[in-house]
């Protein structure tokens, strides 16, 4: 009997030791080394080299698997790819987060060395990498050399369609008329950017008393002189990129690619030894890549910094912006259009409970964060967007596919393809959109049951929040989407034709539901197209059993700027209590109090740099 009770007691206790079996914990440092066994002490160097250990011990884990990244940097050759063997199992996660309170950053960049004195007080070093578009000194933004200089720009004449050609004033070509072919025109149409390859620049034909005429690239001008919308207009403003001639002003940089050359005109305390010079490289930091019966689930990132990434196309093949960044494959004069997707430092699909947290995502060449298609239940929240060429997040489909027209309703029999349950929260968003000015901070396609929640964002060229696509009332995958508790502010600070948050087309039980918009002011350069606080654009609404709601949201806004809430070609809207332009009333007070960051997420403002 005695054996009998020591048996009995011996299993009760190996099982129990089993129940609390502590988690499984990998370390990485950038002082390690990929031989060692990725304990503190004897640290893995790589994050791939971590992961690789991960799926060994997915076969066994019975509890969550923690990948601590000592601080320091991780660069990247080519993105770290997540499958769904690199991944949670049996309801366990597996947690890539920094180790207490260092920075690990992962990146794609990669330092400039080389660097010699020119006579005219410029630097310059060889490079013979991939194509960029953005340079970085000590981890901030220097400007592309550019045509006038920042803060102005000049505007266009007129279109010349039968020749395809554009009209600018003929003074402005004085300095590069003979370098035309490596200059990008950047030109702003209403709510959107094109970025136009010259072809050539001159002073002829018909309206050659004041005018200069530019060529354009043919597989440019293909689209830009067929796309009806969004439309040309004379005084549309635009400025002019890469050409040795604008190097004119401390802190910009030029990329001769003829020569495989780099030139930087440096600050006045910059000085060779006290500056790290940075480029992007690579286009994805990150690709998680699950399958429908194998999606990528329980994957979370902690802490972490998220920087320099590349995107090649622009420069290289068209990028006409036509919304929201979504670019043209292909138009025609019956505004029948095809687009394309831009480029992402994080990219997702067929994924599961995936989780961002507290992590900042910085000078990056595109989209931040793209939630493509298929993504269930993802969670960002807590994280900083700053200084990012494109947009923020993307999130669900915004077309069937790239040869699909984009007003053909996305409505496909299998839903899980679409992204559901998806949730964005409590992040700062600020400076997005610094090259491709029509894209958004957070824009969601094709979403059912996404929330867009306490996010605070400041000081975007265009749209802060958008929902929708295909301008259309038919029905889609669009249903139940959240939009409450965000504050925005100094959204629409370059473009027209937006808002601070946006809508597009049928989606029944859509809600915004206090917002607070504010500090929305017109740019002197932006086309006269509408803005507003709150822009239900073309076919927006529900049903009658399931409307759009709009509630308990706060606008100020100036009327000279443009209206509180626009309401255009609109279906079923329920509207209930929202205030326009600071009205007396007691629940002002508390929605804007209530609405941005939480309270323990308030101190993500401090994380800039």
């Amino acid at each position: 009997m005695k054996s009998l009770i020591l048996t009995i007691l011996l299993s009760i206790l190996i099982n129990l030791t089993a129940f609390v079996q502590p988690s499984k914990i990998i370390f990485v440092s950038p002082q390690g080394n990929d031989s060692w066994e990725g304990t503190k002490e004897r640290p893995f160097k790589t994050v791939q080299k971590a992961r690789d250990e991960v799926k060994t011990l997915n076969k066994t884990a019975k509890d969550d698997i923690h990948v601590y990244l000592r601080g320091g940097e991780y660069q990247l050759s080519e993105p770290l790819l997540f499958t769904g063997e690199d991944t949670g199992k049996n309801g366990n996660r597996v947690i890539y987060s920094a180790y207490r309170d260092e920075v690990p950053v992962i990146h794609g960049g990669k330092t400039v060395t080389g660097w010699e004195k020119l006579a005219e007080g410029t630097w310059m070093a060889d490079f013979k990498g991939s194509y960029f578009r953005q340079l970085y000194v000590n981890g901030k933004r220097r400007v592309r050399a550019r045509h006038p200089n920042t803060g102005n720009y000049f505007r266009v004449n007129g279109y010349d369609f039968k020749h395809h050609e554009i009209l600018v004033d003929k003074n402005q070509i004085k300095i590069f008329e003979d370098d035309a072919d490596q200059v990008e025109m950047i030109i702003q149409v209403h709510w959107s950017e094109s970025l136009l390859r010259l072809k050539s620049a001159g002073i002829y034909g018909h309206y050659n008393v004041k005018n200069a005429n530019l060529s354009i690239h043919p597989d440019d001008a293909k689209i830009f002189f067929n796309r009806p919308h969004p439309g040309h207009r004379e005084g549309q403003s635009f400025h002019f990129e890469n050409s040795k001639a604008f190097l004119d002003e401390p802190g910009e940089w030029y990329l001769d690619r003829k020569n495989q050359k780099i030139l930087y005109k440096p600050l006045q305390d910059e000085t060779l030894e006290n500056v790290n010079i940075v480029v992007p490289t690579i286009e994805n930091l990150l690709v998680i890549k699950g399958e429908k019966e194998n999606r990528v689930n329980s994957l979370v990132f902690d802490g972490i910094r998220f920087m320099y990434s590349n995107w090649k196309r622009p420069g290289n093949k068209p990028y006409l912006n036509i919304q929201a960044g979504f670019f043209n494959r292909s138009t025609n004069q019956n505004n029948t259009n095809t687009v394309l997707r831009p480029q992402a430092a994080i990219k997702a699909t067929w994924t599961e409970n995936i989780v961002f947290r507290n992590c900042v995502f910085k000078n990056l060449g595109s989209t931040g964060i793209d939630l493509n298609y298929g993504t269930l239940n993802s969670r960002i929240e807590g994280n900083v967007f700053e200084d990012i060429a494109g947009g923020g997040i993307l999130i669900g489909k915004f077309v069937k596919d790239s040869l699909t027209s984009i007003n053909e309703p996305y409505n496909p029999e299998d839903k899980s393809i679409v992204s559901t349950g998806d949730e964005i929260s409590n992040n700062y968003f600020t400076r997005t959109g610094q090259d491709y000015y029509g894209t958004c901070a957070i824009a969601a396609g094709y979403t059912d049951n996404v929330k867009i929640l306490h996010n605070y964002i400041y000081d975007v060229p265009y749209t802060a929040i958008s929902v929708g696509y295909g301008w259309t009332n038919e029905d889609n995958a669009m249903k139940d989407n959240l939009i409450a508790g965000n504050e925005i502010e100094k959204a629409m600070a370059f473009l027209a034709d937006g808002a601070g948050i946006y809508t597009l087309s049928k989606q029944p039980g859509t809600k915004l539901v206090g917002n607070y918009i504010h500090g929305l002011k017109k740019s002197a350069w932006a086309s006269p197209w509408p803005m507003a606080g709150i822009y239900l654009d073309q076919e927006s609404g529900g049903t009658y059993n399931a409307p759009m709601v709009l509630d308990s949201n706060v606008v100020d806004i100036d009327y000279d700027t443009g209206k509180p809430l626009n309401l255009h070609k609109n279906r079923i809207v329920l509207l209930g209590n929202n205030y326009f332009n600071n009205p007396k009333h007691e629940d002002v007070e508390k929605i804007k109090q209530n609405a941005g960051l939480e309270k323990d997420f308030l101190q993500l403002i401090n994380k800039l740099d």
